[in-house]
């Protein structure tokens, strides 16, 4: 690994990009131009990616990676018919076939009021609320380790969403589902209906375990990212505004967005690091989620005769939990928090070194 890649790795883009980009002007035309086009997208500076790809030819692996980037960007922006011709040449019909048609529609068109306030029915062990999908009254959780909307199997049949084949879904524990993808015609808030909004579809029987009752669908980072979306646990509220709008007070840090909906941000475990973390607010019963490299990078152990299972998207979980005295994101530090350590946790994502998932509890 180069000094630069490691840069990259540690999520200091600004030095990683000036890097990079000295590499190319030095005849990089390859490695170079790929990960400026990743962090492009990780800052969501989506006219850059393609600009730092258009100029290149790429083969082989490097030629698919750059598909990838830039189908997420087109994704990003709406743009499906462009993204469909970048999906069917990876290989990914279902996810084409459907694009092809959202292309068709004016995907996320919002009428009525152009916000919405939705009271929280509960707020633990996560937020709950109610809403309407294709005219029907649905049960929703709040869960940003979500990708898109999630439905339950059972309820996308009965409320007739079109399926366009399955697509591979990861989930807690490294463990993997498959997913049909889906179109909802409306989703309504009140008065504020989005129609045309694209959707996942599986069974959800770990939504019964986790609430004691059925959950009808998830709402995910793709969607709340549509507006300036507030999660307010304080107060028992999601405040969905325009993206234009100011956000109010408090607290701010720069965040990056990779792949379709993880977002990572950096923060201090017991004022260890900093560190990169995902967060990923639909843990239950717990505030951090990390592997054993954190651990011990933090100096934390953990009593193994306390080992547990947990309950993810794609199945059971094993889980050892702890104590964390202090997790700090910008200038906010909460403690104690309940954490847990869970073997199959990935050091690495994308290429970024990954510390742990913040989460519920914080």
């Amino acid at each position: 690994m180069t000094r630069t890649d490691e840069l990259f790795r540690q999520a200091e883009f600004d030095r990683a990009r000036r890097e990079y980009e000295s590499d190319r002007r030095t005849g990089d035309l390859v490695h170079a131009p790929l990960q400026l086009a990743r962090i492009a997208l990780l800052e969501n500076r989506l006219a850059d990616v393609a600009r730092e790809l258009s100029a290149v030819k790429l083969e082989g692996s490097d030629a698919q990676m750059a598909k990838r980037l830039l189908a997420e960007a087109l994704r990003r922006q709406d743009r499906f018919g462009e993204a469909a011709d970048q999906e069917q040449a990876l290989g990914e019909t279902a996810r084409a076939d459907r694009s092809r048609v959202l292309a068709e529609l004016i995907p996320y068109a919002i009428s009525g009021a152009a916000s919405a306030i939705v009271p929280l029915a509960q707020v633990d062990p996560l937020p709950v609320l109610e809403l309407t999908v294709n005219g029907e009254a649905a049960t929703f959780f709040l869960d940003t380790g979500a990708w898109e909307i999630i439905l339950d199997a059972s309820f996308a049949a009965r409320i007739g969403v079109e399926a366009f084949g399955d697509v591979a879904g990861r989930f807690a524990g490294g463990l993997q589902a498959d997913l049909q993808m889906g179109i909802a015609d409306s989703i309504e808030f009140g008065s504020m209906r989005v129609a045309n909004v694209p959707v996942l579809v599986k069974p959800m029987p770990e939504a019964a375990q986790i609430f004691g009752r059925r959950m009808d669908g998830i709402l995910g980072t793709v969607f709340l990212y549509h507006f300036l979306s507030t999660i307010n646990y304080a107060d028992a509220k999601l405040v969905l505004e325009p993206r234009s709008a100011q956000p109010a007070g408090g607290a701010s840090m720069p965040f990056w967005l990779y792949g379709q909906h993880i977002i990572l941000t950096r923060g201090r475990l017991n004022g260890v690091g900093p560190m990169l973390f995902h967060v990923d607010t639909g843990m239950a019963g717990g505030g951090f989620l990390c592997g054993q490299h954190t651990l011990e990078q933090a100096g934390i152990a953990v009593d193994e005769g306390s080992a547990q299972e947990g309950v993810g998207g794609g199945g059971t979980v094993r889980v050892v939990p702890f104590e964390v005295e202090r997790i700090a994101l910008g200038r906010v530090e909460r403690g104690p928090i309940q954490g847990m350590r869970e073997d199959a946790f990935p050091p690495e994502i994308g290429g970024l070194a990954l510390s742990g998932i913040v989460s519920h509890d914080f």
